[in-house]
């Protein structure tokens, strides 16, 4: 008799074992908890974004949290095509990489072109340079960024660590 292959709830998610006569599966309530990431994905992806598109001078907040004339660890905030100093230019590099590592880690939870399993890194390099990206310019408008990035790190540690 072979052994079954384990039940996966989601790209690298393993259900836990049920007893066997336990009754229905419902430690999920049917729903996947990898999709619950998602929006935390997307609002990391669209907040590290707006560092290269940022707001009009003084129009920052929470659901756009980079404005024009911003300042801080990477330099003063400009358009994407406007960075002028090597630590401005790293600063949109690392919101690029973070936008990209966010859109890769939510098509990976998905199983849209990446393989499943490798959402965990994506994630947490992404968050991880978010977090960086973000405590660089530390302002209440970053609170919310913070959280979702604190939010998928809690999360993609958790599932990676766990058996």
């Amino acid at each position: 008799m072979e052994a079954p292959l384990p039940r996966m709830i989601g790209p690298g998610l393993r259900r836990p074992a049920v007893a066997p006569g336990a009754g229905p599966d419902d430690t999920c309530n049917g729903m996947n908890p990898t999709w619950l990431l998602i929006p935390a994905l997307v609002l990391g992806a669209h907040f590290t974004m707006t560092y290269n598109v940022p707001a009009r001078a003084g129009r920052g907040w929470s659901g756009w949290p980079f404005a024009v004339g911003d300042w801080g660890l990477f330099g003063a905030v400009h358009g994407a095509a406007q960075h002028r100093t090597l630590t401005e230019l790293a600063g949109a590099a690392l919101g690029a990489g973070a936008t990209v590592g966010f859109v890769m880690a939510a098509l990976s939870v998905v199983g849209l072109w990446l393989p499943g399993t490798w959402w965990h890194a994506l994630a947490l390099a992404a968050s991880a340079a978010s977090l960086v990206l973000m405590g660089g310019y530390l302002g209440r408008d970053k609170l919310p960024a913070l959280t979702a990035d604190l939010l998928v790190i809690a999360v993609a540690t958790v599932t990676w660590l766990l058996p």
